[in-house]
This record gives C-alpha cells, sequence and structure tokens, in this order.
C-alpha cells in the first residue's frame, strides 16, 4: 500500500514509514516545510489507522495548512471516505460546509475532518444537523483526539465507536445532548472504576 502511495504523492517510502509519533510531534515545527509534510503524513497515517484504502490524493494549494486524500472502505458495506487535515487552532461551520459541497464531486458518503486544534460549537452543531438531514456522515477529530490515539493507536477504535453511538442515539432514539453527555461521563467513571480495580 505504501508503495502506490508514494507513487500517488510527493511522499518517499521512507517518510511513510515514519512513526505516528513522529508525524505528531513535528505538526507543531517552527518550519512551515516540515510542518506541511507532517500533516500530509497525518494524513496518511488517518488511512491506515482505519484500514481504508488510499484512492486518491488530492491537491490543494501550498500554504494554506491544510491536506486531503480520498479512501475507500470494503469492509461490511463499500463506502468512499474524504479525509482533511488542517494544522490550525480553530476548524468553524465554513470549512465542514466547503468539505460537504465537495461531496457532489468526490462522490464521498463519509466526510472526516481531523484538526490539531478544535472544533467550535457551531461546527459541532452543523455536523450533527448535516447528519440529522441527509446522507452525510461526518467524523470530526481534534487534538485530544489525536492525543489518545498518539498515546495508544487502537484509541482510534473506541473513539469511532463513541462518535457513532452518539449518533446513532441522536438520529435514531431522539437522546439529546445533554443525555448523552451524562450517559458518556457515567460510561468513563465506570471505565475508570475498572482501571483503578485491575491496578490494585
Amino acid at each position: 500500500m505504501l508503495k502506490s502511495i508514494a507513487n500517488e504523492t510527493r511522499l518517499s517510502e521512507i517518510e511513510l514509514n515514519r512513526t505516528f509519533d513522529d508525524v505528531v510531534t513535528e505538526l507543531n515545527h517552527p518550519d512551515k516545510h516540515i510542518k506541511g509534510k507532517a500533516l500530509e503524513l497525518l494524513a496518511i497515517w488517518m488511512i491506515r489507522l482505519t484500514s481504508l484504502r488510499f484512492t486518491k490524493w488530492r491537491n490543494r494549494e501550498k500554504g494554506k495548512g491544510e491536506v486531503d486524500v480520498l479512501a475507500a472502505s470494503d469492509r461490511f458495506v463499500y463506502s468512499r471516505w474524504q479525509i482533511q487535515c488542517k494544522n490550525t487552532s480553530k476548524v468553524d461551520t465554513d470549512v465542514l460546509a466547503k468539505e460537504i459541497g465537495l461531496t457532489f464531486v468526490t462522490g464521498a458518503d463519509v466526510v472526516m475532518v481531523v484538526t490539531t486544534g478544535e472544533f467550535t460549537r457551531d461546527a459541532y452543531q452543523y455536523a450533527y444537523r448535516m447528519m440529522e438531514v441527509s446522507r452525510y456522515y461526518m467524523i470530526l477529530l481534534q487534538k485530544d483526539d489525536i492525543e489518545a490515539i498518539k498515546r495508544d493507536k487502537t484509541n482510534i477504535v473506541e473513539i469511532f465507536d463513541r462518535k457513532a453511538r452518539r449518533v446513532f442515539a441522536k438520529k435514531e432514539l431522539d437522546v439529546s445532548d445533554e443525555e448523552l453527555n451524562e450517559i458518556e461521563q457515567e460510561e468513563n467513571l465506570m471505565v475508570e472504576a475498572m482501571e483503578d480495580e485491575n491496578s490494585d
């Protein structure tokens, strides 16, 4: 897979073999070239961690702090993924709206936006609204998610599962955000209690 990605992008196989920890560390590098390369590698790592199949590199203007790739999944059902990585402190609704607009060209079913910063409250509300009224599924990963994945790469599965459960509860069970937050807090307390018991 790495060889085919190297042929499609400006990245070498040596660069593609760099560890996730190294890539995340260099996202804060003062050199814009190194930071930009790290963002490209982060996008590739998102594909590898989710067991997706790389299909296309979507070029954007240089120096804009964003990288995009297209990928596809052949597990359970076919789906096409549109993934954007942004190295910015805040991501608002305009970014998400632009990505949804691009799906008419890319044909994506899943839109994943990864940022080294944070999403605004309005961005989260926009994503949930889009998932309520359309066929699109949106995944928003921000810096705390990246840090969790850095600690243990398998955490990405738990993060995706948690986000999927939240969307299911909102769309199918009509559960409010407040109720969901309470449920998640209770789940986190239970997990912490179990971890404490196992460590004793």
